[in-house]
């Protein structure tokens, strides 16, 4: 069983719109197991499950995005390279979203037709390149999200698409993503982790 983790965290969710609130309770579980032999990783999550305990005034409770994922990564025993597959939205085989709104099919980008359009859907693609042992640069494609934002024929850049580096050291590592779904707009996101029983000088 050394080579299996398993896990769930309890969250709660608050949410507020000028004058109105809104409340929730999910959970997560997963479960990983890792062959370090062969350089390989998988991973079962189970996410957001749960409920809303409290709607906005004047509607009704609503479903949480609950989502069943599942990972592999393998690293190249003879190149510093990891390659990850992720199948996520598991519990729904049709995520397609389709505008009701619009009545010109060639308008609406995130409609298509086809077995391999709505499998590809469910799948992220990622690799990491590992710089000695203290950097990785990561960089990811979801094609969900690209098929989703994409306008007509518009230029559509870099949708879908996400980069990434991370500073591994022994007291602390450190995080930076960012992930395009427009043209114009960009997530950015930092993190910063602490092992504080190295600063303490406590082995574990």
């Amino acid at each position: 069983m050394e080579r299996w983790r398993y896990g769930a965290s309890l969250k709660f969710i608050h949410s507020s719109y000028g004058i109105y609130r809104s409340a929730a309770v999910a959970l997560d579980v997963a479960i990983t197991y890792t062959d370090t032999a062969h350089l390989l990783q998988m991973a079962f999550v189970a996410q957001n499950m749960g409920t809303q305990i409290k709607s906005y005034d004047g509607t009704t409770k609503g479903d949480l995005p609950f989502d069943i994922r599942l990972g592999i990564s393998k690293k190249l025993a003879k190149a510093p390279l990891q390659f990850s597959l992720t199948l996520h939205q598991l519990q729904n085989l049709n995520n397609r979203y389709a505008d009701t709104t619009d009545t010109n099919p060639n308008g609406n980008a995130s409609v298509s037709k086809g077995f391999v359009d709505g499998a590809f859907r469910h799948i992220v693609l990622a690799t990491q390149l590992f710089i000695g042992d203290k950097i990785e640069v990561s960089a990811g494609y979801n094609y969900l999200r690209r098929k989703e934002l994409n306008i007509g024929n518009a230029g559509n850049g870099l949708n879908g698409f996400s980069l990434g580096i991370g500073i591994i050291l022994k007291k602390w590592q450190f995080r930076y993503s960012r992930a395009n779904y427009q043209n114009s707009i960009v997530n950015h996101q930092v993190g910063l982790t602490f092992s504080f029983s190295n600063f303490s000088g406590k082995s574990k």
